[in-house]
């Protein structure tokens, strides 16, 4: 299907709060699958995650596709819409495919690490890389400001006002030449300067003891500067638990003397600060409750 021929690029802030507006929506229908789903879900931490993404792709594979003429809720209220280069709407699989990219930070937010920081930290990376690729490209690529998923899918997002389609300044070598500048700087970064709270000891041990229990589906550990003042250099356990996120004090202190037995270098910190979480994640959206308990190293 065709579109109107009077389009040109949007104004700088149409296309992110179109997104914001999206996003809201999105939030909002993942929070009435929670609702109805929620004591299923809790219990399964991959396919919650799978469905929030699954959600999302189907959500942008409706809206902005022919369906819809280009026009999600957020693009309808910014009067923006999602063409080809060609001038034509998208298939809905091409418009499911190309929000993966712009959508791929916020998922790994909520990725399970399944007791892996080191994994969770190059996530972490990922996403933050993306995001800053994403948006300098918007800056740069002036008037069109084609992001990535814009070139791979050679669409355009445009509004009303002009004869003829924005059309990109940059030229795919420039582009490449940017992402790559900007990962390898992010790199040595990583490299050169040390993250706040890096864990000094491989706690794979300790990881594959808690993971062991039939009630924790995720474990993240670091080592740093937490506590009710912020000046406690503690053990941080993060539990993402099938059940509530209440614990006994016997509990508490199976948590900590497994810790202690395994790494008895910890002896050294002011001690540990373990944070229960339970609830769902859907990726995109989550509802948990979370509970803080301090054990101090006296």
């Amino acid at each position: 299907m065709a579109a109107p021929e009077a389009y040109t690029s949007p104004g700088f802030w149409q296309r992110p709060f179109a997104m914001m507006i999206d996003l809201v929506i999105i939030a909002v229908l993942g929070q009435v699958i929670i609702l109805f789903f929620y004591s299923f879900l809790k219990f399964h931490l991959i396919l919650s995650n799978l469905i929030g993404i699954l959600l999302s792709i189907g959500y942008f594979a409706v809206t902005d596709s022919h369906l819809t003429q280009g026009m999600s809720a957020g693009k309808k209220l910014l009067r923006i819409r999602l063409l080809n280069q060609s001038g034509q709407f998208l298939k809905p699989w091409q418009a499911g495919m190309r929000s993966i990219l712009p959508m791929t930070p916020i998922w790994l937010v909520g990725i399970p690490s399944f007791g892996s920081e080191p994994v969770y930290s190059w996530v972490v990376f990922l996403g933050f890389s993306l995001v800053l690729v994403q948006w300098g490209l918007y800056l740069i690529d002036r008037p069109a400001r084609m992001m990535l998923q814009d070139r791979f899918f050679k669409a355009t997002v445009t509004r009303e006002h002009e004869e003829g389609l924005p059309q990109s300044t940059l030229a795919a070598k420039q582009v490449i030449i940017i992402v790559s500048f900007v990962l390898v700087s992010l790199l040595a970064l990583r490299q050169v300067i040390p993250a706040k709270q890096d864990a000094i000891h491989p706690f794979t041990p300790l990881q594959q003891e808690l993971l062991s229990r039939p009630d924790i589906m995720d474990v993240r550990i670091r080592q740093g500067i937490v506590g009710r003042n912020d000046h406690e250099y503690r053990l941080s356990i993060a539990l993402w638990m099938t059940r509530g996120p209440e614990i006994s004090a016997a509990e508490l202190a199976e948590i900590s003397n497994a810790a202690y037995r395994l790494y008895p270098d910890l002896s050294t910190l002011d001690g540990l600060h373990l944070v229960i979480k339970s609830g769902v994640d859907l990726a995109i959206t989550d509802s948990f409750s979370h509970k803080i308990y301090f054990v101090d190293n006296d």
